[in-house]
């Protein structure tokens, strides 16, 4: 509201300049008040009886009129996306860390592995082995710090199409013949170090190949993100693994509320996705997209590959990628 407020302000005055301008002009030029009706009405009698006129004074009329145009869409014209800057002692982040937490137990200094498929196995409940959230920090931790100046946009839609079924690929196997009722959950690497954010390689190479930009996980909401990517058109895709849609979801809102508060009239679109979700048969939010594995999001990433840029939209694009950076060191030390 502050900037249409500022923009009126700045036409009206560039209008007065502008008129005060041209009236000057023409009075020391060819002796016309622009405010008189005098004058005008002698202009439209020496126009009626063909009474030469100099040329130079349509000229100048015509110049007026564009420069005073041009004036205001240079004034009114959209301003790219400012970056708000968030200064920091901490380390930038490519290397950042999540917040310290206390000295963890054995037991949940490394994720127990998943059991391999077999004949007579079934595949393990959500709860038999232990996700990445068991190394997360407290969420009552709350460092001090400025939080970004607040602006308003609308929350962003996520309107993408739904993801194909999972074909059968790339399974973990067995000298025996895996069950054919349902794939194995796809396992997260265990963090060589506690507290330290997890990597998945083939993540990172999937939507790499398809054109998009990755940027570093992190912890938010006690939820470790598999993958954090950016494309054009102001789009991010947010994922995990082995969680639940709902917890994903909580995530989103979190950018959300973050975009709210930071960014002025530009929409981000957020996409999530998830793969072997324990709620993947019953999503408890049917927004977040499930995957079986990670083949199955390779083939719906590739039928939704990162336009290319031009020239014109590159500039942009970097202002949005040095935002959203922004951003995820803001999150990543709450």
């Amino acid at each position: 509201m502050k900037n249409k407020i500022d923009n009126i302000l700045m036409g009206i005055l560039w209008l007065v300049a502008a008129i005060l301008g041209t009236c000057f002009w023409f009075n020391t030029q060819f002796g016309f008040n622009i405010f008189s009706g005098a004058h005008w009405r002698h202009l439209a009698y020496m126009q009626a009886v063909q009474q030469p006129i100099k040329p130079a004074f349509y000229i100048s009329l015509v110049f007026a009129v564009i420069i005073t145009i041009a004036g205001l869409y240079v004034l009114l014209r959209p301003r790219k996306v400012n970056t708000p800057t968030h200064k920091s002692n901490t380390p930038s982040s490519n290397s950042m860390t999540h917040a310290p937490q206390p000295t963890p137990t054995p037991s949940a200094a490394k994720p127990a592995p998943l059991p391999a498929a077999s004949n007579n196995a079934t595949p393990p409940q959500a709860d038999a082995a232990p996700t990445p959230q068991d190394v997360t920090a407290p969420t009552s931790y709350e460092p001090q710090m400025s939080r970004p100046m607040r602006l308003n946009i609308s929350p962003a839609a996520r309107n993408m199409p739904p993801p194909p079924q999972a074909p059968t690929l790339d399974l973990p196997t067995t000298n025996t013949a895996a069950p054919q009722t349902s794939p194995a959950p796809y396992a997260s690497p265990a963090p060589t170090t506690p507290g330290k954010t997890q990597e998945w390689p083939e993540l990172r190479e999937i939507f790499e190949s398809t054109g998009y930009t990755v940027k570093p996980n992190i912890f938010i909401n006690g939820i470790q993100t598999a993958l954090i990517a950016i494309g054009a058109d102001e789009n991010l895709w947010i994922g995990a693994v082995g969680v639940t849609t709902t917890s994903l979801k909580s995530v989103v809102e979190k950018f959300e509320r973050i975009f709210e508060e930071t960014l002025e009239e530009i929409i981000i679109n957020i996409s999530g996705f998830v793969i072997s979700a324990p709620d993947a048969a019953s999503p408890g939010a049917p927004e977040i997209l499930t995957f079986d594995t990670p083949g199955a999001l390779r083939e719906y990433m590739n039928n939704n590959r990162n336009p290319e840029l031009d020239s014109d939209e590159q500039e942009n694009f970097d202002a949005y990628s040095n935002y959203i950076s922004t951003v995820l060191e803001y999150l990543g030390k709450l």
